[in-house]
């Protein structure tokens, strides 16, 4: 039996089979929803009610084994293609061509026992009914009682789908009205119908124990058929749902803010649809016991809850988004964040079903590689040379990274630069195929860290106590046992982008727990300074700026010829621009050198653990390091006015320094003494104003300098009002000015901001 069950694993390896591939699997082209929209309403509600039911019924299908695959759009296609090709995990499964939805009902009909039918006039029993469809096995259907609906035509017509619950009365009255008492419970009503919709799955489904303790939908309700466009279903979320669905999660749609009525319910009490999130989230927390939660989805920004033009709200899109993952976060929930633009995604609860790898393992360099790169000499000092990594991102979003992955990894010049590729290992939980197929095809220079911010997107700040939103038990724990799981998993070392928001700094102790699982760097924004090592155990460096294509002109001048560390953003772009990038940085500084995140944290963690020793060949007499502040006018209250001297201290723009607003004519200054007295020979300015605007620049800068400040004397006084958004002004002396004193003025000019200053540099030749 031994050897007989060896030669049949030996067979299996050998002819590419992976265990986990089903013999056969139904294909249901979805693209003609998508086709059939003319702009009216009415195509725009029969391509939704299509592609809910059928999303619906692919996560019952699905539940146990891949069963049925949509196609909805290119990305689909491409993955299909790439799981059926030789030697990939569906080589041998056989494809069936459905044609027709009353087809495609009855070859699953072992799957459902009927129809769950949603109210049209309360948006939110949509979402509802996603939530009653996973947990009692039924398919969502709008009650419609026009001849050519899905609901007269399966349930009052063929009887294919029989109704078997009710989100509204069976005559087509709303059920939930935000009066009385809230069907089917004890509960008064909130004052919203949407807000009852939701308490009462909450107690039906959720506080009952028939919802997943590990998974939740955010996505956007029936409310989005109210779009201006009605030429698309993009962007609806609905093909997101069939992972929910298979896997019993709870959907859910609300506001995170409590000072403003949400357009799509204006009329409930103020804070309703905040106190139910919260009511939600503490539910799940307590049937979860504390565990790690995932919630998909991101904040319909588009049309509900900011302050875009149909939203009808006050606050920003990054405002809402930050507070959204703050209050996430005060609940031990993280995003799986399927931001607009790309945020559907089909087909999970296939991919899902992956079986991945224990382990994938991936290599690192560490002081040994640096050495032999030639960043460090013989005597231990390192190169001066400007630092740079690219923090290759947002993938944050299993559906962001399953629409783009095909463009990125397709890429020919992928391979030809060092990439940190900013991927959360969670997104295995819905796209494990397409994580495996990225460690499978990867280049010696596509490396891997964890993205924003860490497994999973939260605001690590917000796991501890006092938790503003929940006043809930300090969290870090929970969270350090969750990363470990996935960080183990895939090798990752590095978290490349912590995003705070809004929410409070990160404690000791979460640092700690960082340490514990990210031990070879973490980026983020408000660290202990702009680089270092957190108890001579983890690096750490904030995120920089110029995370534009346009900058790179600007990021090759900064502190050229000295040491520095770069670390940079961006977001979507292809290996040939990230290439095209890094050769316009490396035009205008060829010391420029562009690391892998593990090298660059490895060189940060040598450098400053061992005496920042450099070998430089200028040195700038400003540099941070060289001289003491000793006054300066205020500041924007997030950011620093050591970022003037090339820190990256501040929270609001890391290595630019902000002043506070103030009248025309205000001169904004600072104060400063050099260690030892400076020969000044030259200075470098370095301004930048808001982009199409003059705001936040300077019209004049004058530099005063002596022994202290009783004897200063001017010796820059240069007009700098800007004829662009970017500005580099330099000021050469005749003969070196001797001085150990200086004080900078930037004269505000009659524009709405205080100044911007990038950099202020003086150097000896």
């Amino acid at each position: 039996m031994k050897l007989r069950s060896l030669l049949i694993i030996i067979a299996l390896a050998v002819s590419g089979a992976v265990f986990g591939a089903p013999e056969s699997m139904d294909v249901y082209d979805l693209t003609h929803t998508r086709k059939a929209l003319d702009g009216t309403q009415k195509t725009l509600q029969k391509g939704w009610d299509e592609v809910f039911l059928v999303s619906a019924l692919q996560g019952l299908a699905n539940r146990k084994a891949p069963s049925l695959y949509v196609i909805w759009m290119d990305a689909d296609t491409y993955w299909l293609d790439k799981m059926t090709e030789k030697g990939s995990w569906m080589e041998k499964t056989a494809l069936n061509t459905i044609s027709g939805l009353e087809e495609l009902l009855l070859r699953h009909k072992d799957c459902y026992k009927g129809a769950v039918i949603y109210d049209p006039n309360v948006p939110a029993t949509s979402c509802v009914a996603a939530t009653v469809a996973g947990a009692e096995d039924l398919l969502p259907v709008r009650y419609d009682t026009s001849p050519d609906s899905l609901y007269s035509r399966l349930v009052k017509g063929s009887g294919l789908l029989k109704p078997v619950k009710w989100l509204l009365c069976e005559d087509g009255a709303s059920m939930f009205t935000g009066k009385g008492k809230i069907p089917g419970t004890d509960r008064d009503s909130t004052g919203s119908a949407k807000c009852d919709a939701y308490i009462w799955a909450k107690e039906n489904y959720l506080d009952k124990g028939r919802c997943s303790k590990t998974d939740m939908g955010y996505y956007i309700d029936y409310y989005f058929i109210k779009a201006p466009d009605a030429r698309s279903l993009s962007n609806s979320t609905l093909v997101n749902l069939d992972f929910q669905i298979a896997g019993r999660g709870f959907v859910f749609d609300l506001s995170v803010w409590d000072d403003e009525t949400p357009v799509d319910d204006p009329d409930q009490p103020l804070g309703a649809d905040f106190g139910t999130f919260k009511e939600i989230l503490l539910s799940q927390y307590r049937r979860s016991k504390g565990e790690m939660v995932q919630i998909s989805g991101f904040t319909p920004w588009n049309l509900k809850y900011t302050e875009s033009r149909l939203a009808g709200g006050s606050h920003g899109a990054v405002e809402t988004e930050w507070h959204h993952a703050e209050l996430l976060s005060n609940y031990n929930c993280y995003m799986d964040a399927d931001a607009l633009g790309s945020s559907d995604m089909a087909n999970a609860s296939v991919f899902s079903k992956y079986p991945l790898k224990k382990k994938y393992p991936q290599p690192k360099a560490g002081v040994r590689e640096l050495r032999s790169m030639g960043l460090i000499d013989k005597d231990g000092y390192v190169r001066a040379a400007n630092y740079i990594c690219l923090y290759v991102g947002d993938y944050d979003s299993s559906a962001w990274l399953y629409q783009k992955l095909p463009s990125m990894w397709d890429d020919p010049k992928r391979g030809w630069i060092p990439l940190g590729w900013a991927v959360n290992p969670t997104l295995a939980r819905r796209f494990a195929f397409g994580m495996d197929y990225m460690r499978r095809n990867a280049t010696q220079y596509d490396s891997f860290v964890a993205g924003d911010s860490g497994a999973g997107y939260i605001n690590p700040g917000s796991l501890a106590e006092p938790r503003k939103y929940s006043l809930l038990p300090d969290g870090t724990e929970k969270w350090l046992k969750h990363c470990k799981k996935w960080y183990s998993r895939f090798d990752l070392s590095v978290t490349g982008f912590i995003i705070d928001g809004h929410a409070p700094k990160m404690t000791d102790e979460i640092f700690d727990a960082y340490a514990a699982f990210s031990p070879d760097g973490i980026g983020g924004q408000k660290l202990p300074s702009g680089a270092g090592v957190w108890k001579h155990a983890m690096p750490y460096k904030t995120m920089g700026d110029g995370n534009k294509f346009d900058d790179a002109e600007r990021i090759a001048e900064y502190q050229q010829g000295e040491l520095s560390f770069l670390y940079l953003r961006n977001i979507q772009w292809k290996p040939e621009k990230q290439l095209e990038y890094v050769n316009k940085v490396k035009k205008h500084n060829p010391d420029a050198v562009f690391l892998g995140p593990h090298e660059f944290f490895a060189l940060i963690k040598y450098y400053y653990e061992n005496g920042e020793k450099c070998r430089y060949t200028h040195v700038n007499l400003f540099k941070l390091s060289n001289i003491e502040i000793t006054e300066h006018s205020a500041m924007n209250r997030r950011s620093d006015i050591t970022d003037l001297f090339g820190g990256l201290n501040g929270e609001v723009e890391t290595s630019a320094a902000l002043f506070e607003d103030a009248a025309d004519g205000y001169a904004h200054y600072v104060e400063f003494r050099t260690k030892k007295p400076a020969a000044v020979k030259r200075v470098v300015l370095r301004l930048r104003s808001d982009s199409g605007s003059d705001n936040r620049s300077v019209k004049r800068f004058r530099l005063l300098a002596g022994d202290s400040r009783d004897s200063l004397k001017e010796i820059v006084s240069e007009d700098t009002t800007p004829p662009g958004q970017r500005e580099k002004y330099e000021f050469e002396f005749p003969q070196p000015v001797t001085a150990g004193f200086f004080r900078a003025e930037f004269i505000q000019p009659d524009v709405k901001n205080g100044p911007r200053i990038l950099e202020l540099e003086a150097y000896e030749e």
